[in-house]
């Protein structure tokens, strides 16, 4: 009778021990997913940073482009460009309706992370773009 309880006794241990490391290698199996979707996420956030960069770099070329069109031209075309008040006749001149859109945007008081949100843009883009014509 003592001998039927330890022996189940030592059976019950072996598959508490088996039981554990299952549980042990499942937990391994979970962190070595986490780290691999975790991976995934950076590069994913890395692309997005590279596209958004890439986006500034244009509008920064095409903003220089610009600047250096407008010291070609004569000065009477600079001081009636200046002599425009009304920011939506300015506008209409303009060929750069995202542009146009952030400027009116935060004429109306937005701010750049509530402009970005409205027009689906980086944050930083849109500073750099109030930074440049506002």
């Amino acid at each position: 009778m003592i001998l039927l309880s330890l022996l189940s006794n030592v059976i019950c241990f072996y598959l508490i021990f088996i039981l554990w490391k299952k549980l042990d290698q499942q937990g391994k199996t979970n962190q070595l997913d986490s780290t691999e979707d975790l991976a995934e996420l950076l590069e994913l956030f890395a692309q997005e940073m590279k596209e958004e960069n890439a986006r500034l770099q244009e509008i920064i070329l095409q903003y220089s482009k610009e600047a250096r069109s407008t010291n070609v031209s004569t000065s009477s075309e600079v001081q009636s460009e200046q002599v425009k008040t009304d920011s939506s006749a300015q506008f209409q001149h303009d060929n750069h309706p995202e542009r146009n859109k952030v400027l009116l945007l935060a004429r109306e008081g937005y701010n750049a992370e509530e402009i970005a949100k409205k027009l689906d843009r980086g944050k930083g883009e849109i500073e750099l773009l109030l930074k440049f014509y506002a």
